[in-house]
């Protein structure tokens, strides 16, 4: 029978290239003190879930990774290159961290991805309004310098992680996600003024539903000092469980 799925999630210390991986293979998954390394080139034609952390030092561009691939996660010490508009055209979740240095902008980003999780040295840059409408899944790190109304995310946004290089405005009258689970922007660029962090709060507490486990709203950063003028807000999403955090 054709090797279809390699799965590793202990403190596995795989090592060598992944060259000679069967062609069959579609779920590479290891997770643990890994030291391989290869090209993406090296990938196999049918894969459709790639996840590989530990030590790894994955390099090569992302034009050559599978166009089977629906699920990309890279963490370690990978170099992984190239434009986001090279990533397979089915792809749903991206995850690249470590030494990453994907570049582009987020309007080329697959239409339907769900998760964009980018770290690293990484530049991906682009207006929010732009991420696919599917993305709820959205954190971006390191060098990154997305920029925009914060209000123009995805509809179906519940996960927002923006602390890198990032830029962002408000304007008042989003209807957010009642599943939202964590909203940070702390980026270095131009931050929200006291106004606009006010508005973002007094929307969120008429909108968020009560969280399920410990979430958090955190407006820190170089961002303005909110006023009296969300007091209410405030409390109405601390007494929900909520756990908010502003200059």
């Amino acid at each position: 029978t054709a090797l279809r799925t390699i799965l590793a999630t202990t403190d596995n210390v795989i090592g060598g290239t992944r060259a000679g991986l069967p062609a069959t293979l579609q779920v590479f998954a290891v997770r643990g003190v890994n030291v391989t390394d290869c090209d993406s080139a090296d990938l196999t034609p049918e894969l459709i879930e790639y996840d590989n952390r530990g030590f790894n030092t994955t390099f090569g561009d992302v034009v050559d990774l599978p166009a089977t691939l629906v699920e990309y996660r890279n963490e370690g010490l990978n170099t992984v290159g190239g434009n986001v508009s090279d990533l397979p055209a089915i792809l749903q979740s991206l995850t690249a961290t470590g030494m990453t240095t994907i570049t582009g902008d987020v309007i080329n980003l697959p239409s339907a991805l769900e998760t964009l999780n980018v770290g690293g040295l990484n530049t991906i840059s682009g207006d929010y309004a732009n991420i696919p409408a599917t993305a709820s899944f959205i954190a971006a790190t390191g060098s990154n310098t997305l920029s925009g109304d914060l209000a123009d995310l995805p509809a179906v946004a519940e996960f927002v992680n923006l602390i890198g290089a990032s830029s962002a405005s408000y304007t008042p009258g989003r209807d957010w996600s009642s599943l939202q689970r964590l909203l940070r922007f702390t980026g270095t660029g131009t931050a929200l003024s006291s106004g606009e962090v006010d508005s973002l709060l007094i929307d969120l507490a008429a909108t968020v539903g009560v969280p399920t486990s410990e979430q958090v709203i955190d407006l820190r950063g170089g961002n303005g000092a909110r006023t009296t003028a969300s007091d209410a807000a405030v409390v109405t999403l601390q007494t929900a469980g909520w756990s908010v955090f502003t200059n």
